[in-house]
Parts: structure tokens; C-alpha cells; sequence
């Protein structure tokens, strides 16, 4: 909140830039280049507004025969890092190609 002629004035923030930056720092923090924190920050701000379109009903959730499908099409070599637990299924992890 800021004054200016003697009024409260409020400035709105959109979160996701926030979020990813938050956690580009973080990743930061944990080791990782910058180009490849701004990767996974982008990652989980993607993530959480995915998270938030399912609980609100904007989106659907991927069927397990697709998901299948993509795993069988994937290439051998992937990285799977844990990430603020905002990866796609239980682990929390999010696996990069």
C-alpha cells in the first residue's frame, strides 16, 4: 500500500511472475544455473495454475491411457527433480525430458 495526494493507493500483482520468480531463486539457491532455475520456476508457476484450474473445473485431468501413452514415447533419458512437491502425480517430482 502506498500514499500519494494524502490517499492509500493499492497495486495489484499478478502472482504467477511472482511465483516464478520466487522459485527460480530457489532453485538458484539449490545449485542450479540460472537459465535452468528460470526453467523450473516457469515449471512450477505452470504447474500451479494447472492445480488451480482442476480444482476450480477449468480443466480436465489427463486420462491414465494418455499419460500411458506419452510414457511409452518418451525418450530414454529424463531428469526427475523435487521441486516444492508441485510435480504431476503423488511423488511431488517433476520429470524433465
Amino acid at each position: 500500500m502506498a500514499e500519494k495526494d494524502g490517499k492509500r493507493s493499492w497495486v495489484m500483482v499478478n502472482r504467477a511472475p511472482v511465483l516464478t520468480l520466487w522459485a527460480a531463486v530457489v532453485a538458484e539457491v539449490l545449485g542450479f544455473e540460472h537459465d535452468e532455475a528460470l526453467t523450473l520456476g516457469r515449471a512450477v508457476a505452470g504447474l500451479n495454475a494447472y492445480s488451480k484450474g482442476v480444482s476450480l473445473g477449468l480443466f480436465q485431468p489427463t486420462p491414465k491411457e494418455v499419460k500411458e501413452q506419452r510414457r511409452k514415447m518418451r525418450k530414454n533419458e529424463t531428469v526427475t527433480i523435487d521441486l516444492l512437491h508441485r510435480g504431476g502425480g503423488r511423488s511431488g517430482k517433476l520429470t524433465l525430458l
